[in-house]
Formats: C-alpha cells, sequence, structure tokens
C-alpha cells in the first residue's frame, strides 16, 4: 500500500453495482484517512 495525502486520487470499486464509486476527495486528520464518497 501507498502512503496516501491530501489531495491524492483513490479509486474505490462499488461492487453493488460493479463500477468505480465517486469519491470527493481524501482528508488526512490526525493521521486517519477519511474518503468522503458521493
Amino acid at each position: 500500500l501507498q502512503k496516501l495525502r491530501e489531495n491524492d486520487t483513490v479509486y474505490v470499486r462499488d461492487y453493488s453495482n460493479n463500477k468505480l464509486a465517486d469519491i470527493d476527495r481524501v482528508e488526512t486528520t490526525t493521521g486517519q484517512i477519511c474518503l468522503t464518497i458521493y
């Protein structure tokens, strides 16, 4: 796994409908990574 930084692009596959989920941004706060998915 590569280290993630703010504004990095992350692709997450949504297996419920077999397509890539749209992710707004990657937020790094207090060492945690929060994916905002819309």
